[in-house]
């Protein structure tokens, strides 16, 4: 009698191997929930956009903090406003100490202005399109930040960084967000020309 082809195949005394689904389901549900995960991630800068419109619309700060990460926000918009203001002084005040006088405190008022504007009601403005004059945010839309946020499209820059960009009448508001763990947070609004 003839021993099918694998069996033939086998050195003699080995043992027979045993089949099962059982691996074959653990590999099935570790690629299932690998897939999950990868789904959340991806998913999570639209679901702390949805976050951030709910939380602003009700003006609930403490919902905010959940969003937002309002130490790095301030930091990443005193540097902007620091480079803004640092340009305007080079340009009217010729190099010396008079400019650094002037940077000196140019650095205070920034410091200050972004202290005392980056709050959630300050964020509200800023989403709806304000502009910082003066120490001061001027609005220049009437958009309300749910609807403003309403038309945001985004993009990954990476697989830790994430912008949205909303159109406004003076140009696009581009907001980022950076992922911490599972979750992401606003980091950084890039302030208009």
């Amino acid at each position: 009698m003839q021993e099918p082809l694998t069996q033939s195949l086998r050195p003699r005394g080995a043992p027979k191997r045993k089949g099962g689904c059982l691996p074959k389901v653990l590999f099935s549900l570790f690629i299932l929930g690998l897939f999950v995960a990868c789904g959340y991630v991806a998913m999570g800068p639209y679901r702390t956009l949805s976050g951030l419109r709910i939380a602003l619309a009700q003006g609930d700060g403490n919902a905010l903090t959940e969003y937002v990460d309002f130490p790095t926000l301030r930091q990443n918009l005193k540097q902007q406003l620091m480079t803004r203001a640092n340009a305007g002084v080079n340009s009217l005040l010729p190099n010396g100490i008079v400019s650094q006088i002037a940077g000196g405190i140019a650095n205070t008022v920034v410091d200050t202005t972004v202290d005392t504007l980056v709050t959630p009601s300050g964020l509200n403005r800023i989403v709806s399109g304000a502009s910082i004059v003066a120490g001061q945010l001027s609005s220049t839309s009437t958009t309300s930040p749910t609807d403003a946020l309403a038309n945001a499209h985004g993009s990954f820059q990476s697989t830790s960084a994430f912008t949205f960009t909303v159109p406004q009448s003076w140009g696009d508001l581009v907001i980022e967000l950076t992922r911490h763990g599972l979750d992401w947070q606003l980091t950084n609004v890039k302030l208009s020309p």
